[in-house]
């Protein structure tokens, strides 16, 4: 009796999943990946993205058995694409491509620079900072101390009435932290909340990339910045220093704390909207308290500008998100003024002029009218000199 055996079909691997750098050195990356079920070795291949170079195969061709690796040697801030390919007896898996974007072996980054204020609420404060370049952070944590005024009773002996001691103490830095997790930051803005309107903070930002040594260049400066409500200084002393067919001189006096000013303008016997609007497209903003406003001015009729001012107060609409709050701008006075064309080099020339009085130290002149002129500039020199 003959006795047929079928053979079984070959089953290689499929390709690896859960590929990802879990550190880098200097001059190394660590990978991992997740175990192939009937796998049986892997082989490690890797190559120079930008310019792209040929793939150089770890061993070379050699059979790792475990699902991660180091691979050294490697050129530091330069990029690499790694592929890993599993095996067994009966053939190899599709490649598994791990991409540049985070395979380069480098130091730690410096701390950040610059830290400062992005936007405010009465409980909330988002910072900024200058993230280092060279090496590059992947991922930043914001470090805590608040600061608050203390009163402590002192000299309260033989029943003599005790003495108060106001002091500011801040607390020791702590990690900010939402649900009990210390929350990492892909970059800026980050947005500190749950703080307390009106109190002192101080926040030191740290960064990391994906050196193994974490945050080992410590971090910023500390930046002090205070929760608080929406803005409510105007600016003042709005005035037109100058206004011609196209173009309006405006200058003012700053509002104490504002960042930023914007101006607008109307034809009060036309219409009492306010141009640009708020939010709509083409808000002329401004962070210094003069501007030169260019317009297609007319010159029949009387406009009226105003400026508002702002911090940097904004409102929650959802995580992550913010818009500018309305009320956090302020109105400054109003001013007018009518534009006119510029004056004519030959027809609106003074004319006539003539001393007509002088005494020691002074010379008194008289020169015709202009009509369309409201102010004039003399200017003097000495035909001897």
């Amino acid at each position: 009796m003959l006795l047929c055996m079928e053979e079984a079909a070959a089953v290689p691997p499929v390709a690896p999943t859960g590929l990802q750098v879990e550190f880098v050195t200097r001059y190394e990356v660590a990978l991992a990946w997740t175990p192939v079920e009937n796998a049986t070795f892997y082989n490690v291949q890797h190559r120079t993205f930008a310019p792209q170079g040929p793939w150089v195969s770890l061993g070379p061709g050699a059979k790792f058995q475990q699902p991660n690796i180091r691979i050294g040697d490697l050129e530091e801030n330069t990029r690499y694409e790694i592929q890993v390919v599993a095996g067994n007896a009966d053939g190899l898996s599709p490649a598994a491509l791990l991409s540049s974007s985070s395979v380069a072996p480098t130091n730690p980054p410096e701390p950040p620079l610059d830290v400062n204020e992005y936007a405010h609420t009465e409980t909330s404060v988002s910072l900024t900072w200058t993230a280092p370049v060279t090496p590059s952070a992947t991922h930043f944590r914001v470090l805590v101390s608040e600061c608050r005024k203390s009163v402590w009773q002192v000299d309260c002996v033989d029943g003599r009435p005790c003495l108060s001691d106001r002091t500011v103490r801040c607390s020791d830095y702590v990690h900010y932290e939402e649900s009990g997790e210390v929350v990492e930051f892909p970059a800026a803005p980050a947005l500190i909340a749950n703080l307390v309107s009106g109190r002192t903070y101080f926040f030191v930002v740290e960064a990391r990339n994906l050196n193994i040594l974490g945050y080992y260049s410590g971090g910023s400066l500390p930046a002090r910045q205070v929760p608080r409500g929406a803005f409510d200084t105007a600016p003042t002393n709005l005035r037109v220093t100058g206004v011609l067919r196209d173009t309006a001189y405006l200058v003012w006096e700053a509002a104490p704390a504002a960042t930023h000013y914007k101006i607008q303008y109307r034809i009060p016997a036309e219409s009492e909207t306010w141009f640009p609007t708020t939010g709509g497209s083409g808000e002329i903003i401004t962070t210094a308290t003069e501007y030169v406003l260019s317009l297609p001015l007319t010159t029949d009729k009387t406009y009226e500008f105003r400026v508002l001012a702002r911090d940097l107060f904004e409102q929650q609409v959802g995580t992550g998100q913010v818009e500018w709050a309305g009320e956090a701008e302020v109105a400054s006075n109003i001013v007018s003024a009518t534009p006119v064309d510029k004056l004519s080099a030959t027809a609106d020339k003074p004319t006539g002029l003539k001393v007509v009085g002088h005494r020691e130290h002074e010379v008194l002149l008289e020169w015709s009218s202009v009509a369309r002129a409201n102010f004039f500039v003399v200017q003097v020199r000495d035909p001897n000199t």
